[in-house]
């Protein structure tokens, strides 16, 4: 069980709209609470709902998207079931999968590595550039 405790006036709300405490679940509950939360803020976000930029997208999709998937996860009934069993496994599950996809292809073709020589490589051309812009502006 992890360690988080809410404030007593949450547990009240929690308790007056018949929502589970998320603090009381077991951590396998958790973390499929967490994964319908980032399934409902990710599914928002890639439709094209708000377009007031990335940064302003993401924070309304969470908070709407993950706001709402919040709610019917923690609902008692088989709607909160349903979202923390399919949406929320399944998210954890394809979060894994993501994750240790990168990662052989991280080890595999040493992507970071390249990017990190690529970027060297473009900085010092820009600055040859620049220098030789710079030598032409100042001749004449």
């Amino acid at each position: 069980m992890r360690s988080v405790q809410l404030p007593p006036l949450v547990k009240i709300s929690l308790e007056a709209a018949d929502l589970l405490d998320p603090t009381a679940m077991s951590e396998a509950d958790q973390d499929d609470f967490i994964g319908a939360v980032g399934f409902g803020t990710l599914a928002l976000f890639l439709l094209p709902v708000f377009e007031i930029g990335a940064v302003g997208d993401l924070a309304f999709s969470a908070i709407i998207g993950g706001g709402l998937s919040a709610y019917l996860a923690l609902r008692k009934d088989s709607v909160g079931l349903l979202a923390r069993s399919v949406a929320g496994r399944q998210a954890n599950r394809a979060a894994i999968v993501v994750a240790e996809t990168a990662d052989y292809v991280e080890e595999t073709y040493q992507v970071s590595d390249k990017v990190k020589k690529s970027a060297l490589a473009a900085g010092e051309a820009v600055k040859q550039k620049a220098s030789t812009v710079l030598s032409d502006v100042t001749k004449n």
